[in-house]
């Protein structure tokens, strides 16, 4: 069917006519198209056929038409309807602003999507992007999707397709306005988005904004590397903090400069949530380069908002090599500093050789 070069047009209303042999009460009507074109999906509202006696048929649809959208029909067979038992659904445009997190590593390179669930259905499922660089740290990315007007949004399907080479992101919330109903709805995740706890999440719908993720802290860490032949590593070093609200996961320990070499002390700084009272660490290496034992002193960690400071005294090897083999050690917290190992002494050796012939 064509009688204009723009038919089938969003909100138009196309008219034909045609002339056929009398075919009595209309039971069904096929329409579909042939999926050809840079854009063939149609969103279908209904169908209206007059006779010339008079008689009329509505033929209500409210469905898309298109292989990638609902259930990928582009040709569907409807049935009649009285006229006054169809209405065709009101659209809205939703606002849709998603904040990622500020964790380390928290943007993603994947193709984000999502899926609106409200009292009177879902949408469909869009692709969220843009011209900007979407889903970076810290960030607010804003889109609009227009849909069917759904009512009070009861949930929201959101993911990604975990392509890229940094596809894990940590999503700390969703806040979208209704424009037909003048109001936000907000959807608090704080977690992670990645192949460890699903690339997809449903989140349920509040009425009220909140924290969904914590605040990271700042932890500044000292390594006291011991006073001993040999003391120092080559091999790349990790520490785990450990307290009363969990652990900071293992963070590799990298900076400028010859790390880890004998009687040096080294700072880094740790971000992680508030971990509470720290109990103890994990600290050890890799083994990896040609000199990896380390004799490791102690470990003085210091929280940067409380000043608050626990000591990890060691006064071991880490080594496959030395004492017990053990390159990775979990160290108790103290409240004081101390003294883990004997210092070394100096010893002046005077050798005397005897007066006597041979």
């Amino acid at each position: 069917m064509s009688n204009h070069q723009n038919n089938f047009e969003r909100g138009r209303t196309d008219i034909f006519s045609f002339s056929c042999l009398d075919l009595g009460d209309i039971e069904k009507l096929t329409i579909g198209h042939d999926n050809t074109g840079a854009a063939p999906g149609w969103f279908l509202g209904k169908v209206e056929l007059k006779s010339g006696d008079g008689h009329g048929w509505v033929f209500g649809a409210n469905r898309w038409l298109a292989a990638d959208e609902g259930d990928g029909q582009i040709q569907i067979d409807l049935a009649p309807l009285p006229s006054s038992e169809f209405h065709l659904k009101p659209s809205s445009v939703y606002r849709v602003e998603v904040f990622t997190g500020d964790r380390h590593g928290a943007g993603t390179n994947a193709n984000v999507h999502l899926t609106l669930f409200g009292e009177h259905g879902k949408s469909r499922t869009y692709p969220l992007d843009n011209s900007q660089d979407n889903f970076e740290r810290k960030k607010k990315d804003v889109f609009n999707v227009e849909s069917d007007e759904l009512g009070e949004l009861t949930k929201i399907r959101i993911g990604h397709d975990n392509s890229g080479l940094f596809a894990s992101w940590f999503l700390d919330k969703v806040v979208i306005y209704s424009e037909s109903l003048k109001k936000n709805f907000y959807f608090l995740h704080g977690k992670w988005l990645d192949n460890e706890h699903g690339i997809v999440a449903e989140i349920a719908a509040s009425t009220e904004d909140g924290v969904s993720s914590l605040p990271l802290l700042k932890y500044n860490v000292k390594i006291h590397t011991g006073d001993r032949r040999y003391a120092g590593t080559d091999a790349n070093v990790f520490v785990c903090l450990i307290g009363t609200n969990g652990d900071s996961g293992d963070r590799v320990l990298e900076g400028p400069g010859n790390l880890f070499e004998r009687k040096k002390t080294d700072v880094f700084g740790v971000k992680s949530v508030d971990l509470g009272d720290l109990s103890k660490i994990r600290i050890g290496h890799d083994a990896s380069g040609i000199g990896s034992s380390w004799f490791l002193d102690k470990v003085v960690v210091t929280n940067e908002k409380t000043h608050k400071q626990w000591f990890f005294l060691c006064g071991k090897w880490l080594s496959k090599s030395e004492e017990d083999g053990q390159i990775v050690r979990e160290l108790p917290s103290s409240n004081a500093d101390g003294v883990t190992y004997a210092p070394v002494v100096q010893y002046k050796i005077l050798v005397t050789t005897g007066d006597r012939r041979g």
